[in-house]
């Protein structure tokens, strides 16, 4: 169940984990926090495995799980 409102209608709600719900829109996986405009963060897919932010981490993490996105199998391609 969402907590907070998302005004973007191309984003695609996954679940809420922790204190954030947790979007993918295009390329992006994205963490809001808050009902406000700015009370977010995202990062782009390709980075989701590299980046040091334990929350995107077990997102990466969830997400793979889930089969919503493959990062190991893309990353392997290149």
């Amino acid at each position: 169940m969402k907590q907070y409102q998302h005004d973007c209608e191309k984003c695609l709600f996954v679940w809420s984990y922790r204190n954030y719900d947790v979007y993918l829109c295009d390329d992006t996986v994205i963490l809001r926090y808050g009902n406000e405009g700015a009370q977010y963060k995202s990062l782009l897919l390709p980075w989701l495995m590299a980046t040091s932010d334990a929350d995107f981490r077990v997102v990466a993490r969830h997400l793979i799980r889930m089969r919503h996105i493959s990062i190991v199998n893309n990353h392997k391609e290149k």
